[in-house]
């Protein structure tokens, strides 16, 4: 249906390179289907690698072609590609995650939504895009799920997470530290936008399009080097982490900056947890020390913008009147929402929603009809806006349920597989700053974190999978 909509919305030109790209995609991927063996043991890492690595640039890509679902169109691809690894059993994705709670309230959630677009009598092509939006991190979350993990392919899943996390780490870094930072000139697409700390200064942004992609990227990967040192006391590994934090400053997101102590000791705390007495050896905590030393150094720059916190948090603003607005919606709606594609979505912008006439937000810059485009900078009030303050609930609650999954993937493979370890703390890590950062960020739902945190979720459920079996608990 994405692709129906950017036919019928964009040049034959655009359309024309997305679509060659698909069926090239789709040919190359059948034809290497043959050999099932070798599909899912040494294709499919390589795939994934690659898809992921290609997310990282869709922002950028759309604005150069002018094309919204580049991500869609990528992610068409690799869902395709892991559709023909379980052909044969395309439903055992299912059976790869033991609470069942977790699809029940995602069913639930879908249901509240429909029920809202019913009683509001979206149009038909609407309510179908803005639906497949808003189940973007679940599709996500299905299309990791799907394809087959070997004992084979195993190694070469954590080698290639390892490579490209690497890989990101320093080439955001140097990009940034040349480009911006000696030569104050950035050759990315992308929007400059001015630092939250210092007037006049801008924020860095690498080569991502905005400086949230970026900052969303960081703070997955300082979770990521932070867990993997943990587990392995690799000194690498905690310079890509201090590299990470280094990056992430640089891009001066306030919400960022509050979330990643806030990351980092829920990981050190589960950690601690499991290692019980052997966590607080002096020979392994003179690190843990250092890195507890920039928390101090964080929270100072969180009071340094306390002014820009408290002016933005009382100002009228789009995420924030979004927010605000979306419980008023749901509240005239019984406390469900205006229906899929209605609000806060990229489909409310794109058939200007009648529902921000209704409550005034067309007066608003950023969010009137000739210029909506800071509409789509939350989550938050786009959820509760579309299938209310109860979908909101329905969701939240099987994100709850599926954070308690990671949790026993963490404490089962803590010592057995300490691989799979590292992505699951990510996965929790990453699961908390896309929820939390929510009110102010599309982190969760949109490109390119959302296909970070929800695939680091889908690995983490996956591969368990197939080393032991049906996930259990403990």
């Amino acid at each position: 249906m994405l692709a129906l909509y950017s036919i019928s919305n964009f040049s034959l030109r655009v359309n024309a390179i997305v679509i060659a790209n698909i069926m090239l995609g789709t040919i190359f991927i059948a034809v290497m289907s043959r050999g099932m063996t070798f599909y899912n043991a040494h294709f499919m890492p390589i795939f994934i690698f690659s898809i992921l690595s290609l997310v990282i640039l869709s922002p950028n890509l759309s604005d150069i072609m002018k094309n919204t679902y580049i991500d869609e169109a990528l992610f068409l691809i690799f869902f395709m590609g892991s559709f023909l690894s379980v052909a044969n059993k395309p439903l055992s994705f299912y059976s790869k995650i033991n609470n069942k709670f977790i699809w029940l309230f995602l069913i639930l959630f879908f249901i509240s939504g429909v029920i809202s677009t019913y009683i509001n009598q979206v149009p038909f092509s609407t309510s179908v895009l803005g639906g497949a939006l808003i189940l973007k991190p679940i599709i996500i979350l299905i299309g990791f799920l799907l394809f087959t993990i070997t004992e084979d392919s195993k190694k070469y899943y954590y080698l290639y997470i390892k490579y490209l996390f690497t890989l990101l780490c320093l080439i955001s870094i140097i990009w940034s530290f040349i480009f911006e930072f000696i030569l104050s000139s950035n050759p990315a697409v992308g929007v400059d936008v001015a630092n939250e700390f210092i007037s006049n200064i801008p924020a860095f942004r690498s080569f991502y399009f905005h400086t949230n992609g970026y900052s969303s990227i960081m703070i997955i990967l300082s979770n990521y080097f932070f867990s993997y040192y943990l587990l392995t006391k690799s000194k690498s590994k905690f310079g890509l982490f201090l590299c990470c934090i280094a990056g992430l400053l640089t891009s001066s997101r306030i919400k960022v900056i509050i979330l990643l102590p806030v990351t980092i000791m829920l990981i050190w705390m589960l950690y601690a947890s499991i290692e019980a007495k052997q966590a607080t050896k002096k020979k392994h905590t003179k690190q843990i020390i250092i890195v507890l030393l920039f928390i101090p150094f964080l929270m100072g720059s969180i009071y340094i913008s306390k002014n820009k916190i408290i002016r933005y948090s009382f100002s009228e603003n789009v995420r924030r009147e979004i927010l605000v607005t979306s419980f008023l919606v749901s509240k005239s709606n019984y406390w469900l929402g205006a229906g899929f594609g209605r609000f806060g979505s990229a489909i409310s912008t794109k058939n200007y929603s009648p529902e921000y006439f209704k409550y005034g937000l067309n007066d608003i810059y950023g969010a009137s009809p000739k210029k909506a485009n800071f509409i789509t900078d939350q989550w938050w009030g786009w959820y509760i806006g579309e299938t209310g303050i109860i979908g909101m609930l329905f969701f939240l609650s099987a994100l709850l349920f599926v954070s308690q999954e990671l949790i026993c993937v963490v404490r089962r493979s803590h010592f057995y597989d300490k691989n799979l370890s590292v992505i699951a703390y990510t996965a929790l890590g990453a699961l908390v700053y896309g929820v939390g950062s929510g009110f102010a960020s599309g982190s969760l739902s949109g490109p390119p974190a959302s296909y970070f945190i929800m695939g680091l979720i889908g690995l983490a459920f996956n591969i368990p999978f197939g080393k032991w079996g049906k996930n259990s608990g403990l």
